[in-house]
């Protein structure tokens, strides 16, 4: 990828262009029940190239600075996913529940696990144009108001396939699906209204309402063995936000003590989320529309400077966060749930050092924790598929050449070894649940060379 940024300067008015490509061709393999048997194996394979272009002219007079601009993108992803199910049976006999070395579809997928190899292929094109503006007034020395507004229109094309990529597999069983030609068209206007009072010389209170939004599209994920993929290729839906916050920037004791807090409550629509459906023989995901959700939140970040090289800083955030009138893939209600990765409480400190050593460098120590919650990595709120609340210790002693260009420091990241989960799958179709565990505790030395 590259990109190349143009400036003019007209005088009064800046004009800016920039224009990017970026290619990437990726392949992951996933080897699911991580155990010596092979039961469940994916390989996604992703190739996408992204063309964008912006334009922007800026200027400002007196008390009014301003920004407007377009922005044009148009990128075309390709997937070529696959899915390698139960491979192992295949080498056991028959008689004893195996296929005795062919593969076994299990017919229309139901009754029994598919002894099968599958190959998901799609294509999915967007092209999307913006228009876009920003102003800033000053109605006094210490007011300014700030409103700004973007409308944005764009196409997504959508063409699919999947099928046993397999010589033994009858050929009524060949063709899962195969769709072309599914399209959807969206555009909206989002916007921005914000207001900032300068009580001081070190106190700035702000306030600020914004209405955002997340495109719709397709779900490119592998839904070969969803019971109706015909529907499941339906789009979703466009997500929107309106975000509401107050909040507080300030220094006190002579820029000894920094305090910023935020209160704020993100309203979202149409909130685009995974649910994973369990059907008795191969799960898959599904990606849709829940009708709404709340986040009411509040921040404070507190940094404490009490003597020349010594700082300290803690940080808070509180969420309460719900679904609202959703009923997922299984049927289930599931409105009054928190949404996924929103602990209710995260705290995080940190306490840190710097001696000058003058001609010879400097050296520094520092440690600190982050503290999460309980949460759910699912939208239903398993309990088997969450984190509860945990603590995570690290720490850090370095030095650093007179330059600054050389460092050599020693590190332990995770110092009391916390066991702890980063994400879980429910995969009860197949028996278990697939879990990810965060690294245990680690220990360094580190040298850098800044050029």
């Amino acid at each position: 990828g590259g990109y190349i940024d143009a400036e003019w300067d007209l005088g009064e008015i800046t004009l800016t262009s920039v224009t990017a490509y970026d290619e990437v061709d990726n392949f992951n393999v996933d080897h699911t029940d991580a155990g010596p048997n092979q039961l469940l194996e994916f390989r996604f394979g992703v190739e996408s190239e992204t063309f964008t272009q912006e334009l922007r002219a800026t200027g400002g007079a007196d008390n009014l600075n301003w920004l407007v601009g377009a922005y044009f993108l148009t990128e075309e992803l390709v997937q070529n996913q696959t899915a390698d199910v139960a491979r192992t049976l295949r080498d056991v006999p028959v008689e004893f529940g195996g296929t005795g070395g062919a593969p076994d579809p299990a017919g229309d997928l139901t009754g029994g696990l598919p002894v099968a190899f599958v190959r998901n292929i799609n294509t999915q094109e967007t092209d999307t144009f913006a228009l876009f503006g920003q102003f800033d007034y000053a109605l006094s020395e210490k007011l300014t108001v700030t409103v700004g507004g973007r409308y944005t229109s764009e196409e997504k094309t959508f063409d699919g396939r999947a099928f046993f990529e397999e010589e033994l597999i009858p050929p009524e069983f060949s063709g899962l699906y195969d769709i072309t030609g599914l399209s959807i068209e969206d555009d909206a206007f989002s916007w921005k209204l914000g207001l900032d009072y300068q009580a001081s010389d070190d106190v700035l209170l702000y306030a600020g309402a914004s209405r955002g939004f997340k495109s719709g599209g397709f779900n490119g994920g592998f839904i070969a063995f969803d019971p109706d993929p015909v529907g499941a290729l339906e789009p979703y839906n466009p997500e929107f936000v309106n975000a509401y916050e107050l909040g507080i920037k300030s220094e006190w004791l002579d820029n000894m003590l920094r305090v910023n807090g935020a209160v704020f409550l993100n309203d979202t629509s149409d909130l685009q989320v995974f649910t994973l459906v369990n059907t008795g023989d191969v799960p898959f995901i599904q990606l849709t529309n829940a009708a709404n959700a709340e986040v009411l939140g509040a921040e404070l970040d507190i940094t404490a400077y009490p003597t020349d090289g010594l700082l300290f800083n803690l940080s808070a955030a509180y969420l309460d966060s719900e679904l609202q009138d959703f009923i997922g893939g299984n049927g289930d209600d599931l409105s009054g749930n928190q949404l996924s990765f929103t602990p209710e409480w995260s705290v995080t400190g940190l306490a840190r050092y710097d001696h000058d050593l003058g001609d010879r460098g400097s050296v520094y120590a520092q440690t600190s924790f982050s503290y999460k919650d309980d949460q759910f990595f699912s939208t239903e709120n398993d309990p088997i598929a969450g984190q509860e609340a945990h603590t995570i210790f690290n720490a850090r002693i370095g030095y650093n050449s007179p330059s600054g260009q050389y460092g050599v420091a020693v590190f332990g990241k995770n110092i009391t070894d916390e066991t702890y989960l980063t994400n879980v799958f429910d995969l009860t179709d197949f028996g278990w649940y697939q879990r990810f565990y965060a690294p245990p505790a680690m220990y360094g030395v580190e040298l850098t060379v800044d050029f």
